[in-house]
């Protein structure tokens, strides 16, 4: 039996039953459901904050997984980013130092603008743009490969192109570091030790001990062997 409810009439002086109808019970099943919805919102809420679902958790498992590894693809790319980088620079020095040709520039700027750009237009995207990213710097690295295999061709063309002339080019030092005592003198313009003026020194000395063997630098044939007091 239900708690009756009871109004004061100011009239009569006494205390009457107030009937209860439909309308109050509508409106009673209409709290109790709000505020079980506003309950249930409420947990549902805390859950999602403080707590992981399976799902979610193989979610988080997961994306952590990638960030791990295309950290490290990142990583091994910077580091043959860099080996390409040496590659190139020892390719022009090839190009201009022994073949007296001056590199092609535009493949190579090519590749590095297409990785520049793939740059700029990853860095305004989130974090779910990773694999996208990952596949992109991956394309950047083949190009680059590629770019340098061609350049490597085309210094194989040339240098069978130029025949035994390549062959005569000094390429390796001429005496044993373990036995040299000192570097006398190197190439370029230098105070003459007895004019005591700037003169072009065009060869490279050094001082050994007596009986110091001599490599040969390249192809060739000594034409001559002499002594002098002036060295």
């Amino acid at each position: 039996m239900g708690i009756r409810k009871y109004q004061f009439n100011r009239e009569s002086l006494s205390y009457t039953q107030v009937e209860r109808g439909l309308r109050w019970y509508v409106g009673l099943v209409c709290k109790l459901f709000l505020a079980g919805l506003a309950l249930a919102v409420l947990v549902y809420v805390v859950f999602s904050l403080f707590a992981y679902t399976p799902h979610e958790r193989r979610l988080a498992l997961a994306r952590a997984a990638l960030d791990s590894a295309v950290a490290e693809l990142n990583a091994k790319y910077d580091q043959v980013a860099t080996v390409i980088a040496d590659i190139e620079s020892r390719d022009r020095s090839i190009y201009r130092t022994i073949f007296e040709s001056e590199p092609s520039q535009s493949d190579a700027e090519a590749a590095e603008q297409a990785v520049t750009k793939l740059y700029q237009q990853l860095a305004s995207e989130g974090k779910e743009q990773l694999l996208q990213r990952t596949k992109g710097i991956l394309r950047g690295l083949d190009t680059l490969s590629a770019v340098q295999s061609m350049r490597f061709d085309t210094v194989m063309r040339l240098a069978r192109q130029r025949g035994d002339e390549v062959r005569y080019i000094p390429s390796v030092q001429p005496v044993d570091n373990g036995k040299l005592t000192s570097f006398v003198a190197s190439f370029g313009r230098r105070v003459h030790p007895f004019y005591k003026v700037l003169r072009m020194h065009t060869g490279v000395d050094y001082a050994l001990p007596v009986g110091s063997p001599v490599y040969a630098t390249a192809d060739g044939r000594v034409e001559s062997v002499r002594q002098s007091q002036r060295g």
